[in-house]
């Protein structure tokens, strides 16, 4: 085919006729190996000369753009003008430029360009100048579009910039956005770019004090169920996660509540430590659970003085006539854990009469005076001295220093038999070993005499003597050293008859008293 030359405008344009794969100064190279439809480096048999980048070369059907060239290898970008990427063979032909696909794309862009304009592609050339003449400038550029024509009617438009419509005027372009600008439209003039106050009071979202540079950032999604305005409050407002950047969340009317509502069977589950501040905490659940095995009441740091206040937990209950409130804890004034059923509490301050307890083993020292009668107890290790009262436990067995009997209606002496006592009846000779001091009523003698008197000795508790007085005629008679047993001894004039029990005695003649003028006869019978 002959290089084409430039006479002016056919008389019509051939619709069906295509351009074939020959034309004017082409060059070509060879594809060197295989390829499929998505590698971009493209190798030729030989150094790519006489052929520079961003530039199309065309591969049997497929049209490729080049990125750059180094010695035999195109970088390229597969599938352009509209056609489809494909596998190639080695050997196949890599046209550079492709004139003839170039040709064809010109011919199908003239024939939408006639159709666009209203003529026949086959038709008048004429006809087709006519219509051109509108559109482009004397110098074959493009006249600029009027918006009646399809166009914006501007030559030049802000980059960035959001395009307003004025009726068959043309479009102008806003400035671009500043950040946390929005368009905001009040249904008469121009829309316009609001931040800041000025958005929120435009928008209706109240009192929004302080953002990141006055915006409002929704990413994504949507929000549903929200009254925003001057006069009225978010009713519902609907979010996946909620991030705050600030540290405080809180409501604005007076003595609010701020409520927080899991879903269904839901937590509330705070990820972290909790601090709640504040003079009053509520907890109105019905089972609550702590995993620390020690619970802090009395502050969150060391006290520096006494307060005087009592720690411990006051509960509420009923006993059947009216509300009651317990107490529990340690009594600062008394320095004890202390347990008062009918509490009073003032200040901190508990106050009441103490209650009844139930324990298991208790160690350690009972010091109460008021608390000196022990009624029950089942098993006491050990009992230090008893010092006053009336014990009123169970018997204390043998082995415990007891006797393990009840005595309450007993008499006579008590007994051990072989580690069991008893009472009745004393037996001297079974009961009573060794001697009876005389300090204890005894005379702490083992034998005495027979036919014999007892006398003590020098000491009031020596030991009591027995003196035998088993002849006719003895007598007892006292001296400075103790009582002794002997005879009277017949004087003169006197006779002594002794017997078995008695003492005779009589007077003999007295010759001296006949001297003396007198006589006596006596006889004593003992």
């Amino acid at each position: 085919m002959a290089e084409p030359t430039a006479s002016g405008y056919p008389a019509a344009l051939d619709t069906s006729a295509t351009l074939g794969a020959d034309f004017v100064n082409a060059k070509t190279f060879a594809l060197n190996a295989d390829i499929n439809s998505s590698v971009t480096s493209v190798v030729a048999t030989a150094t790519i000369s006489g052929f520079s980048a961003n530039n199309w070369i065309l591969i049997d059907s497929e049209i490729m753009w080049v990125d750059s060239i180094s010695s035999a290898t195109f970088t390229v970008v597969r599938a352009r003008g509209g056609t489809t990427a494909a596998a190639h063979t080695a050997g196949a032909i890599i046209y550079t430029p492709p004139v003839a696909q170039w040709a064809n794309l010109v011919r199908d862009a003239i024939i939408k360009t006639q159709t666009e304009l209203g003529t026949d592609p086959a038709g008048s050339v004429t006809d087709v100048k006519t219509r051109l003449a509108v559109a482009l400038e004397n110098d074959g550029n493009l006249k600029t579009v009027a918006v009646s024509k399809g166009g914006t009617g501007a030559t030049s438009l802000t980059d960035g910039g959001v395009l307003l419509g004025s009726g068959t005027s043309a479009v102008t372009a806003m400035a671009v956005l500043s950040d946390g600008e929005m368009i905001v439209g009040d249904g008469t003039t121009d829309p316009v770019a609001e931040s800041g106050a000025t958005l929120r009071t435009s928008i209706g979202v109240g009192s929004i004090s302080t953002q990141a540079a006055d915006a409002v950032n929704i990413d994504g999604g949507a929000i549903d169920g929200v009254t925003i305005g001057t006069n009225s409050a978010v009713t519902d407002l609907r979010v996946d996660n909620l991030k705050a950047d600030g540290n405080t969340i809180s409501v604005t009317n007076s003595n609010g509540d701020l409520t927080l509502t899991p879903n269904g069977t839901g937590s509330i589950i705070v990820n972290g430590p909790l601090q709640v501040d504040g003079t009053t905490t509520t907890v109105n659940s019905t089972t609550l659970t702590v995993d620390d095995p020690l619970i802090m009441v009395g502050g969150d740091s060391a006290p520096g003085s006494d307060d005087n206040k009592d720690r411990g937990v006051a509960f509420r209950w009923h006993n059947g006539s009216a509300a009651k409130i317990g107490f529990f804890g340690y009594d600062d004034s008394a320095s004890k854990l202390t347990f008062i059923p009918d509490a009073s509490i003032s200040s901190e301050v508990t106050s009441g009469s103490a209650g009844n307890v139930i324990f298991g083993n208790i160690e350690g020292t009972i010091t109460t005076a008021a608390q000196n009668s022990i009624t029950s107890a089942s098993s006491l290790a050990t009992v230090g001295t008893v010092g006053t009262g009336v014990w009123q436990g169970t018997r204390v067995a043998a082995a415990y220093g007891g006797t393990n009997i009840d005595t309450s209606s007993s008499t006579g002496v008590a007994r051990v038999d072989s580690g069991t006592w008893s009472v009745g009846d004393a037996s001297l000779t079974a009961d009573v070993s060794g001697t009876l001091p005389v300090a204890n009523g005894g005379t702490n003698a083992t034998s005495l005499a027979d036919k014999a008197v007892l006398i003590t000795q020098d000491s009031g508790t020596d030991t009591v003597a027995a003196v035998a007085m088993d002849a006719s005629g003895e007598l007892l008679i006292g001296g400075t050293s103790g009582p002794a047993v002997g005879t009277l001894t017949a004087g003169s004039g006197m006779t002594i008859t002794n017997g078995d029990g008695s003492i005779s005695l009589a007077a003999d003649t007295c010759g001296s008293c006949a001297t003396a003028g007198f006589s006596v006869a006596m006889a004593i019978a003992l």
